[in-house]
C-alpha cells in the first residue's frame, strides 16, 4: 500500500500496488489478472450489497469487497508503461484509482505505507 499523488492532481492517495512497469493487468468478472495469472481469492462473506474476500498477490494476503448491486465489471485491460504503476483500491466497486486516471509516474509516489496511526 502506498501514498501517492495521482497524475495531474495534487491531493494524496492511498492505494494498493498492484502492477510495475511493463505489466498487463486485466480487471475481469472473475477478479484480477497479472501477466496472464488470476490472483487467488476466496470468499469470506456475502451480504445482499457486498461480497468481501480475501486476495493474495506477491505472499500477501489483503481484504477486498465488490457491490452486488452494480453493474455487470466488464474485463478492462491495461499495459503498465516504463516508469509507472497501477493501483488500485480495496473496495474494488467503488474507487477512484489507475482504472480511472491512469497508471502513476514513479517520480508522484510518496512511499509505502508503514502504519496508521488513529486519531
Amino acid at each position: 500500500v502506498y501514498v501517492f499523488y495521482p497524475a495531474d492532481r495534487d491531493e494524496l492517495y492511498v492505494r494498493r500496488l498492484m502492477a510495475l512497469p511493463g505489466d498487463v493487468i486485466a480487471i475481469t468478472e472473475q477478479g484480477v489478472v497479472i501477466n496472464g495469472e488470476k490472483l487467488p481469492s476466496q470468499r469470506l462473506s456475502e451480504t445482499d450489497s457486498l461480497s468481501r474476500f480475501t486476495e493474495t498477490a506477491e505472499g500477501e494476503s489483503y481484504r477486498i469487497q465488490y457491490l452486488n448491486d452494480g453493474p455487470p465489471r466488464e474485463t478492462r485491460t491495461f499495459r503498465v508503461p516504463e516508469g509507472r504503476y497501477f493501483f488500485l483500491g480495496d473496495n474494488r466497486d467503488n474507487s477512484d484509482d489507475s482504472r480511472h486516471w491512469g497508471s502513476v509516474p514513479a517520480e508522484r509516489i510518496v512511499g509505502e505505507v508503514v502504519a496508521v496511526v488513529p486519531n
